[in-house]
């Protein structure tokens, strides 16, 4: 799915809530031996919090849990849950997840990973060889991850048709003016809207729900929000892991809410 379309998309989820009998498709979380992590579902999650926030009341969410013993069991489940054809899983999601398995070096053979994302042997295969060219160009890790399939593979290039140019030149001139603005606000405010983010909300909220709703769903907040989930979610999955706990994974453990 596109960035410009996530928004949207958790829109549409939480019109189908409150015209349906309350509730979506199951979320598929994991309990690592210390906390919940959801593997799949978040546009849901996000479709249930902002039903929760218009009603004032605390909502029920559906769970299907894991029976991962591990992570890389558990990346693996997530990914064949995403790759179901789901109305909102395009090529795109399935290139991403195949993608970022093939740079994390997980999910075993090139048939394994097609099969757990939905993308084609032949495409996971052209993924590794691209993986490993971008390797020897002293591309890091981290730097992979940052990159989409599409990237990649003009960066294998070295770029030469630049059809990504007009975009990153687009996204530079936001960046400089919004450089130019945050730049002018700190004149002004000093240091007070990084002290007091609640008075910083308020003041956007005076702008009207409209314009406060157009910022909170640009593509830059979104990528940022996106980014903190996927970074708790590799610090959970990443934690050590308590076997005991493990071995039934079917009841919620004392204290340990979702």
């Amino acid at each position: 799915m596109r960035e410009r379309e996530l928004p949207e998309w958790v829109d549409d989820l939480l019109v189908t809530l409150r015209q349906g009998n309350g509730t979506l498709d199951p979320l598929f979380v994991w309990w690592t031996g210390r906390r919940w992590v959801v593997l799949d579902g978040h546009h849901r999650l996000e479709a249930y919090r902002k039903l929760s926030e218009a009603t004032g009341k605390p909502v029920l969410v559906p769970v299907k849990v894991s029976q991962a013993k591990d992570s890389e069991q558990a990346i693996l489940e997530a990914n064949r849950e995403n790759s179901k054809d789901k109305l909102n899983t395009t090529l795109d999601d399935k290139h991403r997840q195949a993608w970022y398995m093939v740079v994390m070096g997980i999910g075993g053979s090139v048939r394994a990973i097609a099969e757990a994302t939905g993308s084609s042997k032949s495409t996971v295969g052209r993924m590794r060889k691209i993986r490993d060219q971008l390797k020897l160009m002293k591309y890091s890790q981290n730097r992979l991850l940052g990159l989409s399939w599409e990237q990649a593979v003009q960066c294998s290039k070295g770029d030469q048709n630049g059809s990504y140019r007009g975009v990153i030149d687009e996204d530079e001139g936001l960046k400089d003016e919004g450089t130019r603005w945050a730049e002018r606000l700190s004149k002004l405010f000093g240091s007070k809207l990084k002290d007091a983010p609640d008075i910083a909300a308020l003041m956007l909220l005076s702008y009207g729900r409209a314009t406060t709703k157009r910022i909170l769903q640009s593509r830059f907040l979104w990528k940022i929000r996106t980014e903190i989930e996927q970074e708790e979610q590799a610090e959970a999955l990443a934690e050590d892991f308590d076997g005991d706990v493990l071995e039934d994974i079917t009841t919620v453990p004392e204290g340990s809410p979702l």
